[in-house]
């Protein structure tokens, strides 16, 4: 498949392209993986034209990717162009285009997805352009087939790439390394040894701007649907051939498929949710959520989730996997934490082991903690728990930015795949279906407090 030199944002004017895509490119350029020029068109409905385009990005760039040398920087603002344009208008469109296919990226509300699509189509976009699609894809399994289908009336599943940044993450990307790489955790990375699996990706506060959005979505659908499934394909999936192609994809696939789809009633009992009201983070009031700028306190829209999943497959039926993530924590948590069943037998009885042992996976700043058993230095019979960690090394690229150089290469094995999109709502929707008939409680914690829950 031919690379591309074209990238075209649409929605350039807008918080993911400002503060992700063009540092994102910048960092890319700077590790030497932009050697070819690569003409960027931003278009959005700002009155800006070219200079004004460049002089903003220049400022977004020098703010969010300041480890970029001026130099870098300047050479990458030189091939950017700007077009006013209507991202749901052909017309507009058009003037984006040139006669060699273009990789366009959909940097826009998933309200106007389809218009945009629609527009694309209309427009005549060139043959061989490929189209990266943000999360979310849909807002449950049956809108989410729908735009499948809606986008592959338009144009061939070849050229399109469904994006989650947290597949190109290098913490993400290390959990295939440590599962298939050791001979020492093959064996034991199975039913019979780990006693459960438990994903948390918790934050302090909802960045800045993004309360409009998040109102609509809510933790399960912001997080769990999409990013923190992605862990758990990682952590879970049977061995791929490779970890290239179709064969990765291939493996997530089987691996969603296995996952039980509970009852409404069974998805009750087997989630929380919860909101936060007001309280106190690192010394500072923080306002409740239904009090921050564009929530409406009638959408009940929770900023903790905590569910749990079943895998019906040989290697993992009868371990719970517990994802849970949330907003308004009392500290920043991101961690995948493999829990070992205790010993059974041998010479330390089991009453004497506090703590089983477990293999920890740090994200944002990464790094790997092995939980393990030693004796006390001053009673060689009685046990301590200790902590053996590597930090792994800052990325030169972050995860945007990977991931738009393997679109420009036609590279698909990091991108979502059509029926993975739609197996990962087929997991979350019998929890969806619960909340919004008020089945699980939505309950209240104040900020900064951790919340502690066991569903």
């Amino acid at each position: 498949m031919a690379d591309l030199n074209r990238l075209i944002v649409l929605g350039a004017a807008g918080d993911l392209a400002t503060r992700f895509l063009l540092p994102a490119l910048a960092d890319a350029m700077q590790a030497g993986k932009l050697s070819n020029p690569l003409h960027i068109v931003g278009a959005a409905r700002a009155e800006w034209d070219t200079d004004e385009y460049r002089k903003h990005s220049d400022h977004d760039i020098a703010e969010n990717a300041p480890d970029v040398e001026q130099s870098v920087r300047q050479q990458l603002i030189e091939h950017l162009t700007y077009v006013q344009a209507d991202a749901t208008d052909p017309d507009a469109l058009r003037q984006t285009f040139t006669d060699e296919p273009a990789l366009v990226y959909l940097a826009l509300p998933p309200a106007i997805y389809r218009d945009c699509i629609q527009a694309l189509h209309d427009a005549g976009l060139p043959e061989g352009s490929r189209i990266i699609i943000e999360k979310p894809f849909g807002e449950d399994l049956e809108s989410a087939r729908e735009l499948n289908q809606f986008l592959q009336q338009r144009f061939p599943e070849e050229a399109i790439y469904r994006i989650d940044h947290f597949t190109a993450m290098q913490s993400v990307e290390t959990i295939p390394a440590i599962r298939f790489a050791n001979r020492i955790l093959q064996p034991v990375w199975n039913r019979e040894y780990i006693d459960q699996v438990e994903i948390i990706f918790e934050d302090v506060s909802i960045p800045t701007g993004r309360a409009g959005y998040y109102d609509s979505a809510g933790a399960l659908k912001d997080m769990i649907q999409n990013h923190l499934l992605q862990v758990l394909c990682m952590l879970a999936m049977e061995p791929p051939q490779d970890l290239q192609g179709e064969s990765l994809r291939d493996a997530k696939v089987q691996l969603l498929k296995s996952i039980r789809t509970w009852t409404t009633d069974e998805a009750s009992e087997m989630s929380y949710r919860a909101r936060y009201s007001a309280g106190t983070i690192n010394g500072e009031s923080v306002p409740a959520y239904v009090d921050e700028d564009g929530v409406d306190p009638e959408n009940r829209t929770e900023t903790f989730a905590k569910v749990q999943l079943a895998i019906d497959n040989d290697r993992w039926s009868g371990v719970p996997f517990l994802i849970r993530t949330g907003k308004g924590q009392a500290y920043r948590r991101r961690v995948a934490n493999i829990v070992f069943k205790p010993q059974e037998d041998g010479p330390y009885p089991t009453h004497m082991i506090e703590t089983p042992n477990a293999l920890q996976l740090h994200m944002l700043p990464d790094s790997l903690q092995v939980r393990m058993l030693l004796n006390r230095p001053d009673d060689p019979l009685q046990l301590r728990t200790v902590n053996l960690g590597i930090d792994l090394p800052e990325e030169p690229i972050p995860a945007h930015g990977k991931l738009i150089l393997d679109a420009l290469q036609g590279d698909k094995s990091r991108f979502i795949r059509d029926d993975e999109a739609e197996e990962s709502w087929r997991a979350v929707q019998p929890f969806l279906d619960a909340w919004s008939e008020q089945r699980t409680p939505l309950h209240e914690y104040p900020a900064g407090a951790q919340v502690e829950v066991d569903p």
